[in-house]
Formats: structure tokens, sequence, C-alpha cells
């Protein structure tokens, strides 16, 4: 049901301590064509005077009307009119935009079991500690449970304000948070707490919809590694790689020599030694010069004009060659550890690759 439902509907609502707030202009007072006609189509449903045709007519009974009472205002709807009007022409005040706010209504249920005179008493001394001009206040016990009307013009300091006794800090929740704690000083009173039966537990589905949200990603998760998941290889158990990205790039793979720590380097180069029989008098050749050497037949003529002016060495008169990059030293420094690895014929013992 919705809350507009719950509101119109006072004989819906549950037993206990009830606070409802209402803004009253033509957008809320469906049956009032002009801001005029607000305050007194809602005044003839309270008093229950001209307002036969009313939707809620038959949730009535008026075997029971006359023990109505009216705490504040005049109890006929003439006058109450009458009294509304003289105020705001009191004022000079007239509505000029057709959804201005003219009033606020309060709908109050008492708990049972309570002095309802004192309970309505002190409902009355709330709504005038909080409200200028409260213009009728009527108590009906000709439905299925009494509750106060109170009507309040939207008239603060000789002007209309109904967005300020609407606006934070007077919103709908902030009044019945004030009200209820005003109720629990001066009469002890708190609402009731909805008792939950075991059924309400079993077909709860959590805590609302961001567990839900919640549980639905993790199905949506589930759902991607298919009916096997947790089943492992061929049903025996174990885990199942998830499926790969088809649009990821591929990984370079990281080079064995990269993956030793310093001192099995070094002992892979005394290795190296000792396979390839080197001597103190071998001359060793270095990854640049193995990189930079060629063959006769490789030799390319460069033309002077053709070479760039920072290779140009004063001192020797001459072109010297351009240097290599660094890019192209590491490229070539790999290959020759390639080279190197590949050339012995057995692996060193004590090698963390050994297996």
């Amino acid at each position: 049901m919705s809350a507009a439902a719950k509101w119109d509907n006072v004989d819906d609502w549950a037993p206990g301590l009830t606070f409802r707030l209402k803004v009253l202009n033509t957008k809320t007072v469906k049956r009032a064509k002009t801001p005029s006609e607000v305050l007194p189509v809602c005044l003839a449903h309270n008093l229950r005077q001209g307002n036969d045709e009313h939707r809620h007519r038959s949730r009535i009974d008026p075997s029971r009307t006359h023990r109505n009472e009216a705490w504040a205002g005049p109890d006929r709807l003439d006058v109450a009119e009458a009294l509304v009007r003289d105020t705001l022409e009191s004022f000079g005040l007239e509505p000029k935009r057709r959804d201005t706010i003219m009033g606020v209504e309060m709908v109050i249920q008492p708990p049972h079991g309570i002095d309802l005179r004192a309970f309505w008493s002190e409902c009355l001394a709330w709504a005038h500690g909080r409200f200028e001009h409260v213009v009728s206040a009527v108590v009906h016990h000709d439905q299925k449970r009494p509750h106060m009307h109170v009507l309040a013009l939207a008239v603060v300091g000789g002007r209309l304000a109904g967005n300020e006794l609407t606006a934070s800090p007077n919103r709908r929740h902030q009044r019945r948070a004030d009200f209820m704690a005003y109720m629990r000083h001066t009469m002890g009173l708190r609402p009731d707490r909805a008792v939950k039966t075991l059924g309400d537990f079993a077909a709860s589905p959590g805590k609302g919809p961001k567990t839900r949200a919640e549980a639905e990603k993790r199905d949506a998760r589930l759902s991607r590694h298919g009916p096997d998941v947790g089943m492992g290889v061929n049903g025996h158990g174990g885990s199942i790689l998830a499926k790969r990205n088809p649009h990821a790039q591929e990984r370079e793979a990281t080079p064995l020599i990269a993956q030793l720590s310093r001192a099995d380097k070094v002992r892979l180069l005394w290795a190296l030694v000792a396979e390839l029989n080197v001597t103190p008098d071998t001359p060793l050749e270095s990854p640049q010069q193995a990189h930079q050497s060629t063959e006769q037949g490789d030799l390319v003529r460069v033309r002077e004009d053709d070479m760039p002016a920072d290779c140009w060495d004063a001192d020797q008169g001459e072109f010297r060659p351009q240097p290599t990059s660094q890019s192209a030293q590491k490229a070539a420094a790999r290959a020759w550890v390639s080279t190197a690895l590949q050339n012995i014929k057995r692996k060193p013992a004590g090698l963390p690759f050994d297996q």
C-alpha cells in the first residue's frame, strides 16, 4: 500500500501511537480547485458537515458522529471558514500561485489503554507550541479507532510560509520525531515496535536491496565458470582455472638470466669458464664487441655526408661509428648469454634450475 493510501485511510493504520503530517494545497487536496478552497474542504470533512460525497464516507459510522469533539476552533463549518478567511485577510494574504501551501494537517492516533483526555490535551499543547495559528482540532470517534485532526495555517510572522513550515528542520519525519519525543517526555509514551514472527524471518530476503544486489553479483560470477565449478579436473576435485581474456595481450616470457640471483649468476659465469676451458690468456670478446663485429663480406660503405654531425671526432679527424643504443646493448647481452648457455653440454651441478 502506498504512503498516500496509508494517510487517506486512517482505519488501515495499525494500533498504537501514530503521527502523520500532510501539506495542504491543491495538489494534495484533490477536490480543491483554488487555494482558497483548500482549508474549507478539509474543515468540511473533519467537522462532518457538507461532506456527504466524500469517497471515504463509507468508513464513517453516522450513529457515532455525535460523539466527535472539537478541542480547538468552531464546531460549525460556516464559522470555521469565516475564521480562516478573516485571519488571512487581517494579514493581507492572498495566494498568487495555484500550488501555494495554505496549511498543515496532522492526524494523531493514541495508543490503547491511556487517559484519552490527557492525551488530546497534550497533543493540542504540542501543536500550539509549534504553529502560530491552529484553526481547528477535532477528535473523531465515529471510525475504527479514535484519532485527532489538527489544522494549522501556513502563516509565520504575518506571511505565508508553507515552505518554511515544511522544509528542514520541519520535515515530516522531523516533526514526527519531535512529537514522539514530546509524548515520551510528558506522558512516557513510545510508538509500538513491529514484532516479527518466524514466518516473517523465513520470508525475509535479507537486509534489503543491497544484500540482494550482492547476492546477484556472486551468482553472476559463479555462472561464468559453468556447472563444473569446484569439481576440478575430470570431476576429481581440485581447482579449475578461469577462462583467459581473449583480448588480453600476451606477456613476454621472463628471460632465464633475469630469474637468477646475483650469486647464481656468478656461479653460472664460473661454470661457463670451466666448460669453455677459458684461461687467463684467452682473449674474451664482450657482448658489445660481438654485436659490432662483422664478417668481411658484410661490410657496407657509408658516405660521410650520411653520418650525423655528433659522430665527427675532431681529435682524430674522422667519423666514428654511431654508438649503440642501450636497448640494443641489452639485446646483444641477452643473445650472448643465450648462446653461451647453448654451448654448455651439461648443466652445472647445484644451480637452482637443477631438478
